[in-house]
């Protein structure tokens, strides 16, 4: 079996986690401020703030916006569920929009639609690790007096006319998780330009407690911190992160080729080749009921194959419950008929070619079946 995702570990993270080992500090320590500085760095932003998961990240984010009871924050209806738990964690409602079904990301013209006087932010996601609209989403939010926030969890360091993700809105989410781009393991970063918001998220990740003093506690907080052991893979991952990055847009472009003449087949294209880092390759099959036999067949023969996501995030009943809503015929079109195959920087050319043949062959007959 090629499998469809899997964590990358080579000697580097192995060797620098036995050094946090026998340094015998394992907690958040040095490691911790390294990794937040150097990530900050590279993607172009004055602060990093790193925390456990990608999810604290962005509810220590909406925290220091004071996203609260009676807010409302619009955000995309076909995402992983951590785009939107956290606005429950801070008490709002979220408010869900439809996609661009061509790049799966949300439409700004119905985030704007959406907008109503409870309205306080919108969350836009570079859904598989393609960039969202970002420049479309900042004038609604300008011209509106809006928060923008950007869950960049599958996009690290994806890159447009220079700026790079976890630098398009006010502030960004990252995810570290085993089988990001990068990893940590498990762990998350804030990125800000704001003084203010880093420091909230500083407070917020250690119980709510303040500069002044260990057991001097200024808000309610949480235990988000991350360890030293986390920070250290961090680091490791991120010396390699363009080089894998560069192998999966090689792999995509090789697939993009391939498949072009495919029938019905709606692939991940895009005019600008950083823009998307391929986090997934996702396509999308002309009908359920193809993608659903081809995602068997694919699997069958030894081809890794998944579905991200079955259920847009209207759908779900725990936000329902919550009083979130939104109407997504386009989200709900696309959960029912995309696929995802691997992408991944451990493939060698002789897998690649064998994910390219295999393919083919199901794909067309799950279009004769």
């Amino acid at each position: 079996m090629i499998p469809i995702k899997k964590p990358y570990i080579g000697d580097e993270e192995c060797s620098a986690v036995m050094d946090v080992l026998k340094s015998g500090i394992v907690a958040q320590g040095p490691k911790v401020a390294e990794f937040e500085a150097k990530f900050a760095e590279k993607c172009g932003a004055g602060f990093g703030v790193a925390v456990n998961s990608g999810t604290a990240a962005a509810h220590a984010i909406m925290n220091a916006y004071g996203i609260q009871a009676g807010d409302e924050v619009i955000c995309t209806s076909f995402s992983f569920i951590a785009t939107a738990t956290p606005i429950l964690m801070c008490g709002a409602t979220p408010v869900f929009v439809d996609i661009d079904p061509d790049t799966f990301n949300i439409d700004a013209a119905a985030v704007e639609a959406a907008v109503t006087e409870k309205t306080k932010a919108v969350v836009g996601v570079n859904l598989f690790g393609r960039l969202a609209p970002w420049e479309e989403l900042r004038a609604v939010c300008d011209r509106l007096n809006l928060i923008l926030l950007e869950d960049a969890a599958q996009s690290h360091f994806a890159s447009r006319a220079g700026t790079m993700s976890g630098n398009f809105a006010d502030a960004a989410w990252f995810s570290f998780y085993a089988t990001k781009n990068m990893m940590m393991a498990e762990g998350g970063m804030v990125v800000t330009n704001s003084q203010e918001v880093s420091d909230s998220a500083k407070r917020f990740r250690q119980h709510g407690m303040s500069g002044l003093g260990m057991y001097d506690y200024e808000e309610l907080g949480y235990n988000y911190r991350t360890t030293d052991i986390n920070a250290t893979i961090g680091l490791a991952q991120l010396d390699r992160i363009d080089g894998f990055n560069d192998k999966r847009i090689e792999i995509a472009r090789c697939y993009n080729n391939a498949f072009a003449d495919l029938p019905g087949l709606t692939l991940p294209l895009t005019s600008n080749d950083r823009d998307h880092v391929y986090h997934l390759y996702t396509m999308a099959a002309p009908s359920k009921a193809v993608r659903d036999t081809l995602v068997d067949t694919l699997k069958a023969a030894g081809i890794g194959c998944g579905i991200y996501y079955p259920t847009p995030l209207s759908n779900i009943s725990v936000f329902k419950e919550a009083g979130g809503r939104g109407d997504c015929p386009k989200a709900t079109h696309a959960s029912e008929t995309v696929f995802s195959i691997p992408c991944e920087p451990f493939m060698d050319e002789a897998q690649i070619q064998e994910v390219i043949e295999t393919f083919k062959s199901c794909y067309t007959a799950a279009l004769e079946s």
